[in-house]
């Protein structure tokens, strides 16, 4: 009963921080959730393959590990683009170079209009910032600013750069292992190349991805 009392606690805890990091660093609740969405994905393409009956053992290890490889370069394009983005975007707003309205009049009341911009400079910091009442129009700008950096390295790693490295990598791995696969054809099993996935053949035919109606029949059964 303790026990089942302090789990609801610590996920009351753990919601309670999500909440407060959504109203302040939006950017990294929009990365890490979308780095969550590609292991889950990537997690359901690679069971797939494993309880697919139409591939046989030599098929699934070359997808599995072509699927894992898919999964690394994903995750680790759009974390360091989109977390490259995010830090320079925190930045800017932190030195007012990135700033709304309201803040620049502030900073030319003030006098410190020419610090703007400069490293080392923190506009939360500058005397009286609080009691203009500006912390609040301060996070909501840069949560904006952060979530829209973290959509636009979204877009580009995910759609630009990321198919780019994955394709070029792919082809290369494809060539490499059709090759492989030819020195076995004394093996019955591998005497043609028929029935092994078509981009091994056609390294610049993208290796099809599967779907949830490849396994659903086997996670119903189970």
């Amino acid at each position: 009963m303790k026990l089942g009392m302090a789990m609801q606690e610590e996920i009351k805890k753990t919601l309670g921080r999500l909440a407060g990091a959504s109203i302040t660093k939006m950017g990294d609740v929009i990365i890490f959730t979308t780095v969550a969405g590609w292991l889950a994905s990537s997690a359901a393409q690679i069971y797939g393959i494993s309880v697919n009956k139409n591939y046989k053992h030599e098929q699934k290890k070359y997808m599995i590990n072509q699927e894992v490889f898919d999964a690394i370069t994903n995750i680790c394009l759009y974390f360091s683009i989109t977390k490259s983005l995010t830090m320079l975007s925190s930045l800017m707003v932190k030195t007012a170079k990135l700033a709304p309205k309201s803040i620049v009049d502030f900073m030319r009341r003030t006098n410190i209009i020419d610090n703007r911009g400069k490293l080392g400079f923190d506009i939360t910091q500058a005397r009286d910032f609080n009691k203009e009442g500006l912390r609040g129009k301060y996070n909501a700008f840069k949560c904006f600013a952060d979530a829209s950096a973290a959509t636009i390295g979204g877009i580009v790693s995910s759609n630009i750069i990321t198919p780019i490295v994955r394709n070029q990598v792919a082809a290369h791995r494809q060539n490499k292992y059709k090759a492989k696969l030819e020195k076995l054809s004394n093996n019955t099993e591998f005497t043609t190349l028929d029935n092994f996935p078509k981009a091994v053949n056609n390294p610049q035919q993208a290796l099809p991805r599967h779907t949830f109606n490849d396994f659903k029949s086997r996670v119903l059964s189970i």
